[in-house]
Order: structure tokens, then C-alpha cells, then sequence
């Protein structure tokens, strides 16, 4: 589009003498009453002003957290609900799995079979079955929420009602043995190494015919500690690993002494050419 050119009394004579004119910019501006110049700043100042609360409240919503847990349950009773839930691998190890289920204590507590499990026991022929006791009540829709989203898909109040306690076990067994893992999280611990202590304890993995073999950390961070136990000329192999929760799960608000923590008991070498661990300094 052409720009229309003016005629020649459209012109305006410049006045290098006048106010108006500034060489930077030039001087095309008509002057104004003091009043009108007035209302504009106004205008100007409250469009500033408006602007400034907007990203006030943009950037104090972006960067606000909450740093308060929401977990208010203490050490004791966490480590009560581990100790008073949790089975023992060693006695189950070697039973059918159906007469393993059996012993789970169900008084207060809701347990699942997950239909679909596929084992990821490192011997090939291996098949098993998945089972995870909740406390509390619960239904199906509750449990497909954690095989969809795993512990992400709990709020913190959710965790605290039905998981302080709660565990997932694996069974299987193969041409080479059993193998069996139990998978728990503690909402409030002391600190890692207190909780694997006391894990191995509450497991009967410590004390007389217990050997620790290794102790450390794993490639992917994980502090472990693994071992053989001997019970009337069986030796059975275990392993416990253990992580903070929020390293691997991002839900708000959980405590940083929250602890991720397995237990894998065998009844065959199932570590050895496995995870090389770096032991401690």
C-alpha cells in the first residue's frame, strides 16, 4: 500500500526553537494542555501499576512451595507397622506360593493378586505371582491408581492412611530355585543405614550363621548390603537394597527421611556376576 502524500498545506513548519523538538526524535508532536498531559500520565502509571501486581501474583504463584510435610506419623510407628506387617522371607522362601499367601495376616488389611505379574527373576524359567497387602480398606479401583502410577499417584494423606505398612511381595521360581522379594516404604525413618539395619533384623538376617559379603553402593545409587544365611545346611542368599523416596518419586511434601527399601531372599546365588558394588568409604 502507497502512503498518501500530503498536499502542501498539510505541511508543517518546524520551529527549532520550540520545546517540542529534540534531535534524537525529532519533533512531530502537536502540544498539549497541561491537563490532557496529566490524564495521560495517569493512565500510564495505573496501566504500569496493574501490570506489575499481574506478575506479582504470576511469579509469587510459580515460585511459591509449601515446604511443610504432610506426613505426621513418627519413626516408632512406622517401624511398628513394618515389623508387625512385613513377612519373613526365609520362612516363605521355600513354600507354594498359595500356602505362602496364606500365612499374610488379613485382620485390618486388604491383599491383592496382581494377574498379570511377569517375574524379573534373573533365571529364564522362572514364573511367580505379585501380591500387595494394604491396610486399611481399599478396592480395585485403589490398587489400579498404584499399577498405573506406582507410589505418584497417592497424594501424601492417601500414602499415610494406606501404605504405612503396606508391602508388595514377589514370589517366583524356576529350574534354579526360589526367589523371593518384598517391597516396602517407610513414610518416616531415622535414616537409611538405621532402616536397612533394622529391615534385616525384623528379616532374621542377622546373627549367628548370617554373613555379609558385601556392602556399599550399586550403579545406580541404591545403598545395599548382601549376604548368605546358613539354616541346617541350606544356604539361603539375600540382598537388601535401599534408596530415598524422593529420589525416585516425585509426590509433594513427603519428608526427605522417607525411605524406599527391597529384600530379596533365594535359595540360589542369585547376585554373583551381577551389580558391581562400590564398597563403603
Amino acid at each position: 500500500m502507497t502512503a498518501k502524500k500530503p498536499a502542501p498545506e498539510e505541511y508543517r513548519a518546524l520551529d527549532y526553537q520550540s520545546d517540542l523538538y529534540h534531535i534524537r526524535g525529532g519533533g512531530t508532536s502537536q502540544s498539549r494542555s497541561p491537563l490532557l498531559t496529566a490524564a495521560y500520565g495517569l493512565i500510564v502509571v495505573a496501566g504500569i501499576a496493574f501490570i506489575t501486581v499481574i506478575l506479582y501474583y504470576i511469579i509469587t504463584t510459580l515460585s511459591y512451595t509449601d515446604d511443610t510435610n504432610h506426613i505426621s506419623l513418627s519413626a516408632e510407628q512406622t517401624r511398628a507397622a513394618a515389623d508387625t506387617r512385613l513377612p519373613k522371607l526365609v520362612d516363605l522362601v521355600d513354600r507354594d506360593f498359595d500356602a505362602a499367601a496364606e500365612g499374610f495376616p488379613s485382620e485390618g488389611a486388604v491383599l491383592f493378586t496382581n494377574d498379570h505379574y511377569r517375574s524379573d527373576s534373573p533365571d529364564a524359567t522362572a514364573t511367580g505371582r505379585e501380591v500387595i497387602l494394604i491396610p486399611g480398606t481399599a478396592d480395585d479401583s485403589f490398587i489400579a491408581r498404584y499399577y498405573a502410577g506406582n507410589y505418584n499417584a497417592y497424594t501424601p494423606q492417601e500414602l499415610q492412611d494406606h501404605f504405612n505398612g503396606s508391602w508388595v511381595l514377589d514370589m517366583t521360581r524356576g529350574d534354579l530355585g526360589s526367589l523371593f522379594k518384598v517391597r516396602y516404604v517407610n513414610l518416616n525413618t531415622v535414616g537409611i543405614t538405621d532402616e536397612m539395619a533394622l529391615f534385616a533384623a525384623q528379616q532374621e538376617l542377622t546373627g549367628n550363621g548370617v554373613t555379609v559379603t558385601a556392602q556399599g553402593t550399586d550403579p545406580r545409587g541404591n545403598t545395599v548390603m548382601q549376604g548368605k544365611k546358613e539354616v541346617e545346611e541350606r544356604t539361603y542368599y539375600w540382598k537388601i537394597a535401599a534408596c530415598r523416596f524422593n529420589e525416585v518419586y516425585t509426590v509433594k511434601k513427603i519428608p526427605d527421611n522417607a525411605v524406599y527399601l527391597s529384600c530379596t531372599v533365594a535359595t540360589y546365588d542369585f547376585y554373583t556376576g551381577g551389580d558391581e558394588i562400590t564398597p563403603v568409604q
